[in-house]
């Protein structure tokens, strides 16, 4: 089964990126915040499918706090 086939389709809009800045407090390496935009603009669609079945479920995307 697909998300399509569960009547499940994209948001309107792309969920808000995490922010890195806790996982840096934390000593953990992660790459530049330029090249993680770089590669959330690679998931757009996918991001946004995510965010439909979130909301299609009645939940509230999560805001991460590492």
């Amino acid at each position: 089964m697909t998300l399509e086939s569960a009547s499940i389709y994209p948001a309107d809009h792309v969920p808000p990126a995490p922010d890195l800045l806790s996982l840096r407090q934390a000593g953990i390496p992660v790459v530049s915040d330029e090249e993680f935009a770089r590669s959330l603009n690679d998931l757009t669609h996918r991001r946004k499918l995510l965010l439909g079945m979130v909301e299609h479920n009645s939940f509230k995307w999560p805001h991460s706090t590492v």
